[in-house]
């Protein structure tokens, strides 16, 4: 085997295990079981006993927008390729070690599961202090730490990682090891709301910005167009790159609420979890998956209600958890949908099912002076009722966490009571 770099050399192990879970055919691993395991047999013969993996070229988190030296041309993200390097290390061994239980090679997932688990102790050993804090203060190394547990202490992890989207104005800066993880990674950590600012973002970087310059396809790099709609000039720019275009996976697993699960090969059954969002408004996703068409759709005709559908096709089930259901919606038995309820899931069998209710909260944000001015910023009508009253110009980055009111405090209530009342009066407005 030829040697190329970590994460797209993982490729051997990762493609396979996945295309496995999703068809659910042992052949598959039957078929790349060798190459899996030769991949990470080459990563071991480099590492040694003096972790030469570490210390072989790779491209880490490629094309991240967080190096500090900067530059049109930059292309090396800010995360450790050392880190990266030793974590992937242990994630193909480990699946080396899954596929050969699902082949029944008991000696292979013994050795293999045991090389997993020491590399993944290497990781934590020198990346992590005794606290649990992640050593390297980027997004992408913080996402990996939440995806792969890396922290016994991911409340800490959590709370750096809301601290570097705030300080990026919640902005995205993770290169192509980051960006497939995450939104998926922050929804499954609690922080949805910042996953769907990010899918809806409409400022460089993001994914609507290249729709809004005329993208009909993903860019391999952020900025290549800029803002008048040129292309950039720079090298290595591809018009046409997966990428980034990962996010869709977000969008099926958790907007649309589609889920797969590990445990059942094949996708014969998947769990329905919508993540409703009011500024998106509705989402329709159909998924023909190796068992059938599965289908999730939602709309909001109002920030109070929903009416959410889906479709599980002939010999698959579906678990259906609603959101901001309440209790009352599950008493309709007339809807088949309720006709196997247990713990708030809904167990479906093949079939169609509908149903419109009441949500138990309201999804339009109410904004206030006691909302983060950066809060207001990034949104364009609070923006505007905000600049009539304090000037964006005016603010130090510093205070932009804060809101109105207690800005306002803190430089002796610069701003009149009767100017925070009307300002407050505008925001609850909108």
């Amino acid at each position: 085997m030829e040697s190329t770099a970590c994460v797209w050399g993982d490729a051997s192990c990762i493609i396979p295990w996945n295309l496995y879970l999703f068809y659910g055919d042992k052949s598959i691993l039957e078929d790349q079981f060798e190459s899996m395991k030769s991949w990470v047999d080459y990563i071991r013969k480099v590492d040694g006993g003096d972790h030469g993996w570490r210390y072989v070229f790779h491209y880490g988190d490629w094309l991240a927008l967080d190096n500090p030296v900067g530059g049109a041309e930059q292309v090396l993200g800010a995360t450790d390729e050392e880190f990266i390097a030793n974590l992937y290390y242990a994630v193909s061994a480990g699946l080396v070690a899954n596929a050969a239980a699902v082949l029944g090679l008991e000696a292979e997932e013994k050795e293999y599961r045991a090389l997993s688990e020491a590399q993944f102790e290497t990781v934590k050993k020198e990346y992590y202090s005794v606290t649990g804090r992640c050593c390297i203060k980027t997004q992408t190394a913080l996402i990996l730490t939440l995806k792969y547990h890396l922290s016994e202490n991911e409340d800490l992890v959590k709370q750096q990682l809301k601290k570097l989207f705030e300080d990026s104005n919640r902005k995205l800066k993770t290169g192509f090891v980051g960006t497939p993880f995450l939104c998926n990674v922050l929804t499954d950590h609690g922080m949805e709301d910042l996953a769907y600012d990010l899918l809806l973002n409409e400022e460089y970087p993001g994914w609507l910005h290249e729709v809004k310059l005329g993208a009909t396809t993903v860019w391999e790099r952020w900025n290549s167009l800029l803002d008048d709609g040129t292309i950039s000039g720079i090298s290595m720019n591809s018009m046409n790159h997966y990428s980034y275009g990962s996010v869709l996976e977000w969008m099926f697993r958790h907007a649309a609420g589609i889920n797969t699960i590990d445990a059942v090969p094949g996708i014969r059954k998947i769990t329905v979890a919508p993540i409703l969002n009011w500024k998106l408004r509705k989402m329709d996703a159909t998924y023909d998956s190796p068992a059938g068409t599965y289908r999730s759709s939602w709309e909001l005709p109002d920030p109070k209600h929903v009416t959410v559908r889906v479709s599980v096709p002939f010999g698959c089930s579906a678990d259906l958890t609603l959101p901001f259901a309440g209790e009352e919606v599950y008493k309709d038995a007339a809807n088949p949908m309720n006709s196997d309820v247990e713990n708030g899931i809904c167990h479906l069998k093949p079939g169609e099912y509908a149903v419109t209710y009441e949500l138990t909260e309201s999804l339009k944000k109410i904004y206030s002076i006691d909302t983060p001015i950066r809060e207001l910023q990034n949104n364009p009508e609070t923006a505007e009722v905000l600049g009539k009253f304090v000037p964006a110009n005016a603010i130090p980055n510093q205070y932009l966490g804060y809101p109105v009111r207690e800005m306002s405090e803190k430089f002796g209530g610069r701003l009149p009571k009767e100017s925070m009342e009307m300002l407050d009066a505008k925001l609850r407005e909108l």
